[in-house]
């Protein structure tokens, strides 16, 4: 892609249309890269929480400035995602797709990443609801990716190689019920590193991934996870690798779990939210969990119940496609013909 960094990333100087220079515009680009170290110390975002908020006056102040800063993490991300990917298709053997950063990406568009793996990075289990597990090493070469602060990775499935059989509802909906599986394993990965209920037990990783409970193996990552938004995506249309659906209109419901307690450490934890959506034919999906907060949860933090929709509030919920922004309410559907075709699938994988 021609515009994309991701391959071959680049730090190049903003410019400013002004006939008159600043003082700071005036500098050597070196000396004003020194500057930019002082506004955010570490790693820029939004690898990193964000810059301080006595530095946003500072930026607006100057377009050079504020250029040159937005530049910084185009290229710092394109490297992470880089490094991310080479390691992980050592570790796991397999190979995976992020899509390329533009050079006019966004910071906020930065913060949203997505990962395309093929369907062989699952177990392929022969169940009569579920049809995959995760690959112990896949999870886990996910984790660091999940530890920074990102604002959503979406993880895709793509690939005709090991793909679930598709051609009834029957066949659609036990591709549904895999994926809550998988994710229910990311919540128990959640509750491992970031609550105090399970922070002190020895949860290695044959007790989140049952299929590979015979199987000694390393202690499961212990990085808390920081990133708001991690969701699974799924597209059993034909197509290229990003597939058909990505502009498919998707409908489901969104659950919220009632306000938490007190936070260990003191402080309000947000209420997490679990939602689900699909394409009317049900070959397009995706579903994921929110938290506001970047998991900052309580003793108990109720993840199976919330996955479960125990006890939640909950209400329509809809987008524009595959990792498109949520929207309330149902788009091109009423709710009655939403709830018949939700019984339907219900009845068929159920009874």
């Amino acid at each position: 892609m021609a515009d994309g960094i991701l391959d071959q990333p680049r730090l190049a100087p903003g410019t400013c249309a002004t006939k008159s220079l600043s003082f700071f515009e005036r500098l050597p680009y070196d000396v004003r890269a020194i500057v930019y170290t002082y506004l955010e110390p570490g790693q820029p975002p939004p690898i990193a929480p964000g810059f301080q908020q006595t530095s946003s006056g500072f930026i607006l102040s100057c377009q050079r400035a504020k250029e040159e800063i937005e530049e910084i993490p185009r290229m710092n991300v394109a490297n992470l995602l880089r490094e991310f990917k080479a390691t992980f298709e050592r570790n796991t053997s397999l190979t995976i797709h992020i899509p390329a950063i533009s050079r006019s990406s966004t910071i906020n568009q930065l913060r949203n990443v997505t990962v395309i793996l093929p369907f062989t990075s699952l177990h392929f289990l022969r169940s009569s609801t579920c049809d995959y597990m995760w690959k112990r090493e896949v999870l886990a070469g996910l984790h660091p990716l999940f530890a920074l602060y990102f604002s959503k990775i979406r993880i895709h499935f793509f690939g005709p190689e090991n793909q679930p059989a598709c051609a009834t509802l029957l066949d659609r909906g036990k591709v549904e019920v895999s994926m809550h599986s998988l994710l229910r394993d990311v919540t128990y990965m959640l509750e491992r590193v970031n609550s105090k209920k399970t922070s002190g037990t020895n949860v290695t990783v044959e007790q989140i991934f049952r299929f590979d409970a015979k199987r000694r193996s390393e202690a499961y990552p212990s990085a808390r996870v920081n990133t708001k938004q991690i969701c699974l995506s799924w597209d059993l249309m034909e197509g290229e690798v990003q597939g058909k659906g990505d502009g498919a209109a998707l409908n489901g419901k969104l659950h919220r779990n009632p306000e938490p307690g007190v936070h260990v450490d003191g402080g309000k934890a947000g209420a997490e939210s679990f939602y689900h959506l699909r394409d009317k034919e049900r070959l397009v999906g995706e579903m994921g969990i929110v938290s506001n907060s970047r998991w900052a949860l309580a003793d108990d933090p109720r993840l199976n119940s919330l996955l479960n929709a125990i006890e939640t509030r909950w209400t329509y919920c809809s987008s524009g496609g595959l990792g498109e922004h949520l929207r309330e309410g149902l788009d091109g559907v009423s709710e009655t013909e939403f709830e018949e075709r939700e019984q339907q699938v219900s009845r068929l994988i159920y009874t």
